[in-house]
């Protein structure tokens, strides 16, 4: 068992039925991403300030975070690419989430991300899908990124 959210992830993504993931049943497994590639990044929210003359500090407030999930898959003889792209841009939007290795650590759900998708080529691996998911505000106007933990 690890104590650590790391390792080989399984990344799921689900159709949205009306604004919300799809039943537990209906989620489709990415194939196992390019080692190294799989990166969560999290853009901190502007912070805006309320200045007083001589630049005290009035009040302040900070914007959300931003989340961006990217992730690299092989392009394999036989398999097709696992969400269909119209030159780069996803029309639907989906869910995501990720698994760690170890299923009883946490992970995270974004219940509704914008896409993105870049075809990469070099002579060393061959062709790569590149995913990018930015997680939206939920139809729930809940939370953009959310824990996740595997039910048994």
């Amino acid at each position: 068992m690890a104590v650590l959210s790391w390792g080989k992830p399984t990344i799921q993504y689900a159709d949205l039925s009306n604004g919300y993931p799809s039943q537990e049943g209906d989620w489709h497994d990415f194939p196992v991403p390019v080692q190294g590639t799989t990166t969560l990044d999290t853009a901190e929210g502007d912070s805006v300030q309320a200045l007083e003359e001589g630049g005290g500090v009035v009040d302040a407030y900070t914007n959300k975070s931003q989340f961006t999930l990217t992730f690299e898959l092989f392009e394999k003889k036989g398999e097709s690419q696992p969400i269909m792209d119209d030159d780069g841009v996803v029309i639907k939007n989906y869910a995501i989430r990720l698994i760690p290795e170890d299923p009883t650590c946490t992970g995270f759900e974004m219940a509704k991300v914008s896409m993105t998708y870049r075809h990469t080529w070099n002579a060393a691996d061959g062709g790569r899908h590149v995913y990018t998911a930015t997680a939206l505000v939920p139809d729930d106007k809940g939370k953009m990124l959310r824990p996740y933990i595997k039910q048994s």
